[in-house]
């Protein structure tokens, strides 16, 4: 999967019932595919960067929720990597 598949799928995922949890299965998804921790950060701090800069906050919040849990702010349970 490349970087703009995977910005497609965020999109996507942000338009779901519950954008939160759908990012991070999505997280989910990638890691068990092989990609690494950086590649999800920098991932999610693009997509992140992008809806700052669309204000749109809602979806700022579901991608700093995933991002939580990709760096371990959560939990040690809930840590993703």
């Amino acid at each position: 999967m490349t970087v703009r598949d995977c910005r497609e799928t965020l999109r996507e995922k942000l338009q779901s019932e519950n954008p939160s949890v759908a990012i991070q299965e999505f997280v989910i998804r990638l890691r068990d595919s092989g990609k690494n921790q950086q590649f999800v950060e920098d991932l999610l701090q693009s997509e992140m960067d992008e809806c700052r800069a669309l204000k749109n906050e809602e979806a700022w919040d579901a991608m700093a929720d995933a991002m939580d849990f990709v760096v371990g702010w959560c939990p040690p349970s809930k840590k993703l990597f």
